[in-house]
């Protein structure tokens, strides 16, 4: 098994370059987070450390090089006891959002899934378009065009803002246990 490689940025320690990685997207797109924030118990007696806490939009981000069954059963449980949506980020800058639908928590497909921009309070949060269309930061509604779709769970960028803030993630190297800063 290959061991993720401790990285640091933004006066952070990650324990993967592909969680520094979704730092650096955060980062870009403005979108405030925390990392590792806490761990949780879960009612079935795991352990949960989620990735990052999004405040603005109160949703966990988990990511992910590879999905495992044993992943997905604490990412679905810890939906269930928490009752938080959860994003499931990749590389490449792919992503899975989670909506409510019928008193549950469903991944949305990352062809449904998309990183929106609120017109009422201009910030950005994930979404999947078959679930609520109120925004996650404020609360407004979202629906009928009153948001900006900056990209697509598929990675298909539909704004500079989101193509630009993936690019900078990908190309960002942590080589050598170096901590520069990526570059503006």
């Amino acid at each position: 098994m290959i061991k993720p490689i401790e990285t640091f940025y933004a006066g952070s320690r990650f324990r993967s370059r592909l969680e520094a990685r979704w730092a650096v997207f955060f980062n870009w797109l403005k979108i405030q987070y925390l990392y590792e924030p806490e761990g949780f118990m879960l009612e079935d007696g795991t352990m949960y450390l989620p990735d990052f806490y999004l405040p603005d939009q109160d949703t966990f981000f988990e990511v992910k090089g590879v999905m495992r069954d044993a992943d997905n059963h604490k990412i679905q449980q810890f939906r269930e006891d928490s009752g938080k949506p959860v994003v499931v980020g990749y590389d490449d800058m792919r992503f899975d959002a989670t909506d409510r639908w019928e008193h549950s928590y469903e991944f949305a497909g990352r062809d449904s899934s998309v990183l929106a921009r609120c017109k009422e309070c201009g910030k950005p949060y994930f979404m999947g378009i078959n679930g609520s269309f109120r925004c996650r930061c404020c609360g407004a509604y979202a629906g009928d065009g009153h948001f900006d779709i900056l990209g697509w769970g598929n990675g298909r960028s539909e704004s500079w803002d989101f193509a630009i803030a993936s690019h900078k993630a990908t190309q960002a190297r942590f080589e050598h246990g170096e901590t520069r800063e990526v570059e503006e």
